[in-house]
């Protein structure tokens, strides 16, 4: 599965792409909402993982864009315990669901 995550952190997505990729994933990271978009747009991925600090103006703006190209959404929540805690015990085994279902997290 190729995974685009989107993060506004630079240093988040450094600790999180490791993780997706040792559980077996394609993935990769963006820091704009146009990336993400366009990498949504080019047929290539998946499932999109939106970080906990992308603003609620983006966020809709990925959803339709997922939604147009039946692209599997995660939207993070910060938790304690760091990104790549998170990562690994939430939202891999969300990506490992086999219904194709959407995930919203707020």
């Amino acid at each position: 599965m190729k995974v685009l995550v989107i993060g506004r952190l630079q240093r988040i997505l450094d600790a999180v792409i490791p993780v997706l990729q040792e559980a077996g994933f394609t993935a990769s990271g963006v820091r704009t909402t146009a990336e993400a978009v366009t990498g949504v747009r080019s047929g290539a991925v998946d499932a999109l993982i939106i970080g906990a600090g992308v603003d609620r103006r983006s966020r809709r703006a990925l959803r339709s864009a997922c939604a147009e190209h039946d692209v599997r959404v995660i939207e993070a929540e910060p938790r304690h315990g760091g990104p790549q805690t998170y990562v690994r015990e939430e939202v891999v085994p969300l990506l490992r669901t086999t219904d194709g279902s959407t995930i919203r997290r707020r």
